[in-house]
C-alpha cells in the first residue's frame, strides 16, 4: 500500500484510544505550540503525564472525535455540552493535530463537526480558551474575544490563551 497517498480521517473516539489522544495532544503542543507559547510554557502544559481515569470520563461523557493516519491517532477534536441555571452550553476543551496531519484542513472540518453539534445541542454560543497559536485560525472561524489574553498555571508553568467566544 503507498501510504503517501493516503489521507488522515476524522472519526468518533472510542475508550480505547485514550492514550494516543492524549501522545498526539502533548506532541502537538511541544512540536507545534512550542513556537508561540515558548520552552517556560511548554513544560508544564506539553509534558502532562497520561491521567487515564480523566481521559476515560471525557470520551464516554462528551463528543470527542479523532484523526487518524495510517491507523495512528495524529490528532482530536473534544466539545463539552452540559446544561448550567436552564441554559445549554458548548466549549471546545481541544483541537489539536500532530505536525504529521496539520495544515490540511481538519481543524476546518472538526470546528464544522462540534459546532454543528453544539447547534444540534441547542447552545447559543460556544467557547472556548485559545492557544496562542490558534487565535488566528478562531478568529477566521468567526471567534471574538471575549477578554485580554490570561494566564492558566498547569504543572507550575503559566500557560496563556485568549478567551474566545461564537454566538451561534
Amino acid at each position: 500500500m503507498n501510504t503517501s497517498s493516503t489521507k488522515p480521517s476524522i472519526r468518533k473516539a472510542k475508550p480505547e484510544d485514550g492514550p494516543a489522544i492524549h501522545q498526539a495532544h502533548m506532541k502537538s503542543i511541544r512540536e507545534i505550540c512550542l513556537k508561540d507559547h515558548g520552552e517556560e510554557e511548554i513544560k508544564g502544559w506539553g509534558f502532562r503525564e497520561y491521567d487515564e481515569k480523566h481521559r476515560l470520563e471525557t470520551i464516554h461523557r462528551d463528543p470527542m472525535w479523532v484523526v487518524e493516519l495510517n491507523g495512528t491517532v495524529e490528532g482530536y477534536g473534544h466539545l463539552r455540552l452540559y446544561e448550567k441555571d436552564g441554559e445549554r452550553k458548548a466549549e471546545i476543551w481541544g483541537l489539536y493535530f500532530t505536525p504529521n496531519v496539520a495544515g490540511q484542513g481538519l481543524g476546518l472540518q472538526l470546528s464544522e463537526i462540534m459546532l454543528n453539534e453544539a447547534r444540534k445541542f441547542g447552545a447559543k454560543k460556544i467557547t472556548l480558551q485559545s492557544s496562542l497559536t490558534a487565535h488566528q485560525f478562531y478568529k477566521k472561524l468567526g471567534f471574538e474575544d471575549t477578554g485580554p489574553v490570561q494566564q492558566e498555571i498547569i504543572n507550575g508553568h503559566p500557560v496563556r490563551n485568549y478567551p474566545m467566544k461564537m454566538i451561534l
